[in-house]
């Protein structure tokens, strides 16, 4: 109950925390860009619902903190319902990225709860392109990532 109660206070803080704009003046307005973003990812073996907010902006990355809540089966034995907060770095410029995510998944809601098999932290890594516009309302990712193995994903700027 500990660890839902630091996730959703770590998802507060992250949408209350003001954008960071460290970038140069651009011909793009620093208005134009929108920090908030609601993303659908699937997985060979998980569905993933996400809110995503840029924390730090420089001129070719960006650094975006992520919840989401999804379903998954996993190869630790673990199957259901999940949290997963995550940590996103995009490198690049223009509308094109290498984006890096590190995080985990929570197990909040399993099938299987036999304490032999049942393991409630799924380390959870991504590695894939990102086309995502700056002053853009569409998002599309493809990638590998762990445990998923490939990852395809569409989001909205909100």
């Amino acid at each position: 109950m500990k660890k839902i109660a630091l996730s959703i206070l770590i998802t507060v803080i992250s949408i209350l925390l003001p954008e960071y704009n460290i970038a140069q003046e651009t011909e793009k307005s620093a208005s134009d860009f929108n920090p908030n973003a609601i993303n659908a990812y699937i997985g060979l073996i998980e569905l993933n619902l996400n809110y995503e907010r840029n924390i730090i902006r420089h001129p070719e990355s960006l650094s975006n903190i992520r919840m989401g809540l999804g379903y998954g089966i996993f190869a630790t034995g673990s199957e259901g319902f999940y949290l997963n907060p995550a940590f996103v770095q995009l490198l690049g410029k223009n509308n094109s990225y290498l984006e890096l995510d590190l995080g985990f998944k929570y197990i909040i809601r399993s099938k299987n709860q036999d304490p032999a098999y049942f393991k409630p932290l799924v380390p959870d890594f991504f590695i894939g392109y990102r086309h995502e516009k700056n002053n853009g309302k569409r998002i599309f990712r493809i990638g590998f990532n762990w445990p998923a193995l490939i990852n395809v994903g569409l989001g909205q700027k909100l």
